[in-house]
């Protein structure tokens, strides 16, 4: 049996490496290896990600100079060339799968190196908005669309170096599960509007600004909070849980009943999320896009409330295009239109078609890649 080893990293990297390990293991023995999980640098990102998504266009923007791009490549392979060597050499893999841009500069360096040829995928993972250091131009780069294609094309990859593949998706966001008996599951109503709103893995504080509006809305409410591996946001929204006995307890009218109106649950870093989006709603969080796609794969509208400057800027554009749900940033906007959604529900069916079709369009991502896999080792096998 072939085999195929899938370099990887947390977070949403992760996500993208088991989908595409549980499409291939169908016919290849698969190894997935997360070699920067204990690289102490990558962990300079989390700050951004958690508290100023607004400012990493800045050093999106200076990446991309030939220079710095030049410099970071250096670096990354100094960094990745000894864990990298050893997988390869321990796997003996007949391809190899990159999630993660950060392996690049040493795969590129290690495989050249190699008596046996071995193949290379590059999964870019960024939809519309793609980074130059994001491309390989050794490997076979993987798109989600055409435009990503086309993005990669103006870099100067040739037509054979680029591809549309569409976004992997793990198998059990498509699963349909029973609604009643998944709310039931979390002590909660079946026929009581339900908001699922996400931290991302690394939990953005940015969430924080939705949670005011749950104090003033009328009707009835159930909310689950995932927090990621964010302690100070988990913390604060357990405080927040515990502030509502005692709000409840004051003169002001509209809070006497918030207990009987507001079911909260918060969580931290959970594996659940497939079960979480299909007892909801409406999901809500940070555009990025796993979390997109996975709202997407359980056939539930998504609200944008935030993203990462430079890195994300175009899913913004990608969710309003597609029709796969709503996008405002603005904080009072944001809750008033968060309002408008619970006390009208039905407002959120204009998505349920656009949604279908994305969800459809993913479903086939399993059967390119293999194909794209098989047809890549029956072609290396004849030379």
């Amino acid at each position: 049996m072939k085999k195929v080893l899938i370099l990887t990293s947390p977070e949403g990297h992760l996500s993208i490496a088991k989908s595409m390990e549980q499409i291939l293991q169908e016919k290849f023995k698969v190894k997935v290896g997360n070699l920067m999980k204990n690289q102490n640098g990558f962990k300079l990102y989390a700050p951004f990600y958690r508290y100023f998504p607004s400012l990493f266009q800045l050093p999106y923007k200076i990446g991309k100079k030939d220079a710095i791009q030049k410099s970071f490549k250096t670096i990354l392979k100094t960094l990745m060339e000894k864990g990298v060597k050893k997988e390869v050499k321990s796997f003996c893999p007949d391809l190899i799968v990159s999630t993660n841009l950060f392996y690049d500069p040493a795969l590129v360096k290690i495989l050249d190196y190699q008596t046996r040829s071995i193949p290379y995928f590059n999964f870019v993972a960024n939809p519309w908005t793609i980074h130059p250091l994001e491309f390989s131009h050794e490997a076979l780069n993987l798109c989600y669309d055409q435009k990503g294609v086309k993005i990669g094309q103006k870099q100067g990859l040739g037509k054979d170096k680029v591809a549309a593949l569409g976004w992997p998706v793990r198998q059990e966001f498509y699963q349909k599960q029973n609604l009643v008996q998944l709310r039931k599951k979390l002590g909660f109503k079946k026929d009581v509007f339900t908001l699922l709103i996400c931290g991302g893995s690394e939990g953005t504080n940015m969430i924080l600004k939705i949670v005011p509006s749950f104090l003033t809305i009328k009707n009835k409410l159930q909310v689950i909070v995932v927090c990621g591996s964010n302690k100070t946001l988990y913390n604060a929204l357990t405080s927040f849980k515990k502030l509502l006995p005692k709000l409840a307890g004051t003169k002001v009218n509209y809070l006497k009943q918030i207990e009987k109106r507001l079911n909260l649950h918060v969580l931290g870093f959970t594996d659940n999320m497939a079960q979480l989006i299909q007892a909801s709603d409406l999901v809500i969080g940070k555009a990025g896009p796993n979390l997109i796609f996975e709202t997407v794969a359980c056939q539930k509208p998504f609200f944008a409330i935030c993203h990462i400057s430079g890195q994300e800027d175009d899913n913004l554009k990608l969710i309003k295009k597609k029709g796969l749900g709503l996008v405002e940033e603005n904080t009072f906007k944001a809750i008033r239109l968060l309002k408008k959604i619970v006390n009208s529900p039905d407002m959120l069916n204009q998505f349920s078609s656009t949604i279908k079709q994305e969800k459809e369009n993913n479903l086939r991502v399993k059967e390119r890649f293999l194909d794209l896999a098989e047809t890549t080792l029956k072609a290396q096998k004849k030379r």
